[in-house]
């Protein structure tokens, strides 16, 4: 986790022991959106990488395995309608497996500036609970934490 309750609570500015779960929630959810944002496997550190990286193409092989085997499995099958389903399942999660890998291999390790939209995003999850708005003017505003991770997010295949 890289938003502790520590920081979670000094960055929204609360006093004695409103930290609960709620918080950890909402920190969690709003480390998951970032990083879904970058589109990208976000680290602690260099060594947190690089040992992901290491772990990548053993997790290919085993990805790759797996599919050859479902497919083959599925092609025995004598149903055309359930064969192609069961072929098409196996490709969805090789394929799900490969892209997993791209996450890791694109990797970064977490910087000041990710860190600081992560806690925007907290922020804006914490002022913002409900879905709704009664009898309150809503503004837009700018939306900072996008503006931070764009630097470091991963466009394309």
């Amino acid at each position: 986790m890289f938003i502790t309750p520590t920081i979670a609570a000094a960055h929204l500015r609360l006093v004695g022991n409103d930290v609960g779960a709620d918080i950890t929630l909402k920190a969690e959810a709003a480390e998951q959106a970032a990083i879904s944002y970058l589109d990208r496997a976000v680290y602690e550190d260099q060594a947190q990488l690089d040992a992901a990286i290491a772990l990548v193409p053993a997790a290919l092989a085993a990805a790759k395995a797996a599919y050859a085997a479902a497919d083959d499995a599925a092609t025995l099958i004598a149903d055309t309608d359930l064969c192609l389903i069961e072929k098409t399942y196996a490709f969805d999660t090789y394929l799900k497996a490969k892209f997993a890998a791209a996450r890791i291999r694109r990797g970064l390790v977490i910087n000041s500036a990710i860190q600081s939209a992560m806690l925007l995003i907290l922020g804006d999850l914490w002022e913002n609970r409900e879905d709704t708005a009664v009898g309150v003017s809503v503004t837009p505003v700018p939306n900072g934490a996008r503006c931070l991770l764009d630097a470091y997010r991963h466009y394309g295949a």
